[in-house]
């Protein structure tokens, strides 16, 4: 890892904590691999990685025919180069069993620039004075608090620190870094607005994948569209995930929504959870149908530390398919680099709940056939400019109030009336903070 940007992550990390200064956050993974596709889970490697800069590689080794093992520890290295001019002087250090020929020093690329990269997989080894290729069967990240320790007993000694400082509550000073979930919900397949619906994913997926990305966070990504786009499909994926304490949840739902006339209780819409929804269709609109409401509080259940519910669909009454119309504006990509300190300042320092939703109750969401939704386009163009510009001290109540009078005053040049009687637009979002 580049030393500037070590700096930097250790400075995010220790800021948000409300912990002591010294707290180290700490990233696990749970690599499994073999020299053969055949034989690709005959290794198992913990790699352990500390925003005090501080790394560990332990390797456990089971040979398939004795079924005996052998555990032992290499040095964690980031660049292919420097592992090809010291793989003949590395000497893994063995401390269980006694297969020593197949301790076999390793470079894990996902781990090349600095941060985890999923995408980064031609991992080498060593082997009879040659580098071979690494045949990876699972990549898994691991919280401190899920290890057992039957499991960690594998790589570690009972005398080693990191077992030491995992099962002494008196001497732990480390947490594990948050985790990102992103679950993103599209009414890909409606003879609507099916294509606006894809082109809302595509525009915010580049930013909520990155973010994790650039803050070295652990990632978990769960997409409902196509043919799995169900009501039932969306619970369970809320139901799946399991935030702790520190994690951040981004919760993205684009597709129809609507207000039912005498519900004085939601401002917020209701979100058709089934593909080519009809109103004139009570009872199955009322069984594949939810509040957005009623999701964001399932989410703040979760416990997770930030959490971000959007939704962008009508909040009309009832008819709620929205107007088509087509522009020629298109949301650019940014031109600058990634800005980490307010991706930091964003979802690393704020404790909070965040539900934002496309309209005001009786109004439409507009979708253009060129780039998608109105809403999602100025969000996703509101958040790029903070976190992909010069920006500082951004707000989350800076880039809603910036999406929302863009929305406002864009809606206005769209036509919600008919050819022959045309009425100007007006859509405006809203949203709450807790």
């Amino acid at each position: 890892m580049q030393k500037h940007l070590l700096i930097a992550l250790m400075l995010f990390f220790v800021s948000y904590s409300t912990c002591k200064a010294q707290t180290i956050y700490q990233s696990i993974y749970e690599i499994k691999f073999g020299l053969t596709q055949k034989n690709n889970k005959a290794y198992t490697a913990l790699v352990i990685r500390n925003t005090d800069g501080t790394n560990a590689v332990r390797i456990q080794y089971k040979n398939a025919t004795t079924k005996k093992t052998t555990s032992y520890e290499i040095p964690f290295l980031t660049k292919a180069d420097d592992f090809m001019a010291l793989a003949e002087k590395i000497k893994p250090t063995v401390f269980y069993g006694a297969d020593t020929t197949s301790c076999v020093p390793v470079y894990f690329s996902f781990f090349s620039t600095g941060r985890y990269l999923d995408d980064k997989k031609n991992t080498l080894a060593y082997k009879n004075k040659k580098a071979v290729n690494v045949f990876i069967a699972t990549v898994t990240p691991l919280r401190r608090e899920d290890l057992k320790q039957d499991y960690v007993e594998r790589f570690f000694l009972h005398n080693d620190d990191f077992f030491i400082d995992l099962f002494d509550n008196n001497k732990t000073s480390i947490q594990s870094t948050p985790w990102f979930y992103y679950i993103t919900i599209a009414n890909t397949l409606d003879k609507k607005i099916g294509d606006g619906c894809k082109k809302d994913i595509k525009t915010l997926a580049p930013i909520f994948k990155r973010i994790p990305q650039e803050l070295d966070l652990p990632s978990t990504e769960i997409n409902i569209a196509d043919n799995v786009f169900t009501k039932q499909n969306v619970l369970n994926a809320i139901a799946t995930i399991n935030p702790k304490k520190q994690d951040i949840v981004v919760f993205y739902y684009t597709g129809h929504g609507f207000s039912y006339k005498a519900d004085e209780v939601h401002v917020f819409p209701q979100l058709a959870l089934q593909t080519n929804l009809y109103a004139d269709d009570e009872k199955l609109i009322k069984s594949a149908t939810k509040n957005i409401e009623e999701i964001f509080e399932m989410v703040k259940g979760k416990g997770a530390r930030m959490n971000l519910v959007v939704s962008d669909c009508c909040n009309s009454l009832i008819q709620f398919y929205r107007r088509l119309t087509t522009t020629t504006q298109v949301t650019r990509p940014p031109t600058t680099g990634p800005n980490r300190v307010e991706m930091a300042n964003l979802f690393l320092k704020r404790r909070a709940s965040i539900l934002m939703s496309a309209a005001d109750k009786g109004q439409y969401a507009i979708t253009d056939k060129i780039f998608g939704s109105l809403f999602t386009m100025q969000f996703s163009t509101k958040l790029m400019g903070a976190l992909w510009g010069k920006a500082n001290n951004v707000t989350w109540e800076y880039i809603i109030n910036e999406t929302n009078t863009a929305t406002v005053n864009f809606s206005k040049e769209y036509n919600c009336g008919t050819k022959d009687a045309p009425f100007a637009c007006l859509q405006q979002p809203i949203f709450r903070i807790e």
